[in-house]
């Protein structure tokens, strides 16, 4: 669905003529109401990362299972 195609309430006049531009601006429709708004950036969540204390526990489980598996 393109951007110009949602379609929401205005918060200020209440009419639903309120419609997400592709800058991703909110816009009102409405010539006696005219009210726009930044739509909020949602925060990335943070990425887990791999240290070097669970590089070496996983070197040394796969360790591990291959000397089980070598029967060593």
């Amino acid at each position: 669905m393109p951007r110009d195609d949602i379609v929401a309430e205005c918060p200020k006049c209440g009419k639903h003529d309120f419609i997400l531009g592709d800058n991703g601006e909110w816009i009102c429709l409405n010539p006696e109401c005219k009210f726009h708004e930044k739509t909020p950036v949602p925060e990335e969540e943070a990425q887990p990362t791999l240290d070097i204390s669970t590089a070496l526990l996983t070197a040394l489980m796969v360790g591990i299972f291959m000397l089980a598996a070598l029967g060593l």
